[in-house]
């Protein structure tokens, strides 16, 4: 009898085995893991160009030109603002049309979107051209020109995501990985190239605009070359788009909210400490960054399943817990090399001139906002990217929390981190689901009110 059990019980794992194994081989399976090896290579090549970038800019540049450099490009990453918020509402529609095989529709979705935005860019520029004077006086700077720089880079970069996002969209990610190497490439080579021809902050600059230019040509490319064999041509639509944009303000606002997290503290940095200070500031927020960035593959990855999955009638908050899931394992995997050594990564990778600006325990601190801020994101995009709009409530409330907080305590850099921290906790804390049943039943109680104010008005 136990004889039998136990071969009866053999033949059950065996089954089980034989099962998962037809599941890893299965096509879906396959092309997933595929997928985020090729996705998890470009994004290491990205950072690693990005890091290079910044290593050689931080040894040329004088500590307060670097920290100039850093405070510009936080400044770039609010301009672009709206390029995410388009992304992420191109990514959505390519990625529900793509579920049911509708090419010419997506195709003429991604023409219609560069005529849609052209003229707001124009207005947008020439605005920021006539406010760039009093930028330059808030960062101190002592030219225009890389503010200029600056301004081209943001328009630029927004006319990307009607690209990017596309492919993201259709799940192209062997384009959308080259094109994210090729623009960090270009940026490393033509910024070194520029910096040793003696251009130094203009010339680091300058080569951030020229690799935009690279990074979405590619994209450009590859979208119409692809849409293009599968439907040859369609009229470009603007008149359908509109539905869609009235979605992108609500983008638009959850990535203001963002952009202000992680540029914010950087311009505080550069207005408030000395130049030695922010130099340093910048060298540790591009080290606990890695937090915020590290994830972005998976994320990548599962967002448009996540809205094939809504698409097509499935549950979609599997892809929220594997995706947050993923970004504490890997928030975890960076604490722990930068707690136990902070000072050899300064030292190693930016040289020992930094260590003597400020306090090294500043390093962890950051890590941990940047990775709370992680969950942050992740949680806001899949809520975007599934048209709920209660949350950003809460990451306006963690928004205002963190600039009041470093508006209010900056005299050291730890102030300005702690109160990034803070305002990262509130928001997280307003997207958790009691506090979204909150809004909801506020929102209730405010619609009944007015309704009932109405009808005593009409009495």
């Amino acid at each position: 009898m136990w004889l039998y059990f136990a071969l009866m019980k053999t033949a059950e794992y065996q089954a089980s085995a034989a099962a998962l194994t037809t599941r890893l081989h299965h096509p879906a399976v396959r092309g997933a893991v595929t997928d985020t090896a090729l996705l998890f290579l470009a994004s290491m090549l990205g950072n690693l160009g990005n890091y290079l970038y910044q290593f050689f800019m931080s040894q040329r540049l004088s500590p307060g030109d670097y920290g100039l450099l850093n405070a510009l490009l936080g400044s770039f990453m609010i301009l672009a603002i709206p390029a995410s918020a388009v992304g992420l509402i191109t990514m959505r529609r390519a990625a529900a049309l793509a579920a049911t095989q509708q090419y010419d529709a997506i195709y003429a979705n991604f023409l219609g979107c560069f005529r849609r935005i052209t003229p707001y860019l124009a207005v947008g520029f020439l605005a920021y051209l006539l406010l760039s004077p009093a930028l330059l006086s808030y960062v101190r700077g002592a030219t225009l020109l890389p503010l200029w720089l600056v301004g081209v880079s943001a328009v630029l970069s927004l006319y990307a995501p009607a690209a990017t996002g596309t492919l993201q969209g259709l799940q192209w990610f062997k384009a959308l990985s080259l094109s994210a190497v090729l623009g960090s490439g270009a940026k490393v080579g033509l910024g070194v190239l520029l910096v040793v021809l003696g251009f130094g902050l203009d010339g680091a600059l300058g080569a951030v605009v020229l690799a935009i230019m690279v990074g979405i040509g590619y994209a450009f490319w590859a979208v119409r070359r692809g849409l293009s064999a599968r439907r040859p041509w369609v009229e470009p639509v603007t008149r359908g788009l509109k539905a869609q944009a009235e979605q992108v303000w609500v983008a638009v606002a959850a990535y203001a909210g963002l952009t202000v997290f992680l540029s914010a503290d950087i311009i505080f940095a550069r207005h408030y400490l000395d130049p030695g200070q922010s130099g340093y500031y910048a060298v540790v927020s591009l080290l606990g960054k890695i937090a915020f960035y590290l994830p972005g593959v998976i994320v990548t990855i599962l967002l448009p399943k996540a809205v094939a999955a809504r698409a097509t009638g499935h549950n979609a908050a599997p892809y929220l817990w594997l995706g947050l899931g993923a970004i504490v394992l890997s928030s975890l995997a960076l604490l722990v090399p930068y707690t136990l050594a902070p000072t050899f990564f300064i030292k190693t990778l930016f040289g020992a001139k930094y260590l003597a600006l400020g306090d090294e325990g500043l390093l962890v601190a950051y890590t941990v906002a940047m990775s709370v801020l992680a969950l942050v994101n992740y949680t806001a995009s899949y809520h975007l990217a599934l048209r709920t709009r209660r949350f950003v409530f809460g990451l306006a409330l963690g928004c205002l929390a963190a600039v009041g907080a470093m508006q209010v305590w900056h005299a050291s850099p730890i102030q300005l981190v702690l109160g990034l921290g803070l305002g990262a906790l509130v928001a997280l804390a307003g997207m958790t689901p009691p506090a979204l049943a909150l809004v909801g039943a506020l929102k209730e109680l405010s619609v009944g009110v007015w309704q009932d104010l109405r009808d005593h008005a009409r009495l």
